[in-house]
């Protein structure tokens, strides 16, 4: 028990940014099930399209899951801790400066999507593909069964 006290300061400063995000699926949960209670008032067919517009709702759900999931992980990557990356991104800084600047580098400023190939975009989807994967699976899976519960 004192080490989950332990962690309390941590999770006393994580609900602070959370809150929102909290309130906000409590909202939801609780229109969902306004929702499915009316339309119970309405009949099987209504609970039907209901239900079902809601497993369309997870699947894109979904891929915002994963896509957020990867990209927490490239941040993770990229932010690093302590002296060593801030002196290692001000050094890459100070050399990609002199990259632009110097004469005879094709790079400038003056055109910056000649050469970007879109590797963090690449990157997001490739680290975030097995989530995404995930998800979409299990929307697949259970789609067939909550058909079949919400229409019989």
């Amino acid at each position: 028990m004192a080490v989950f006290l332990s962690y309390l300061p941590l999770w006393k400063e994580a609900f602070v940014p959370a809150w929102p995000v909290m309130l906000n699926h409590i909202f939801v949960t609780a229109m969902r099930t306004t929702d499915m209670i009316l339309m119970g008032f309405f009949g099987p067919a209504a609970v039907t399209a209901v239900g079902l517009g809601d497993v369309w709702e997870s699947i894109i759900l979904r891929i915002g899951l994963g896509l957020g999931t990867g990209s927490i992980s490239l941040i993770s990557q990229e932010s690093g801790v302590g002296i060593g990356a801030f002196t290692a991104k001000t050094l890459s800084a100070l050399i990609f400066i002199f990259i632009f600047l110097s004469s005879k580098s094709e790079f400038n400023l003056k055109n910056p999507l000649k050469h970007w190939e879109f590797i963090l975009i690449k990157q997001l989807f490739k680290v975030s593909a097995p989530k995404i994967a995930q998800g979409l699976y299990q929307s697949l899976i259970t789609f067939p069964f909550n058909s079949i519960f919400f229409a019989g």
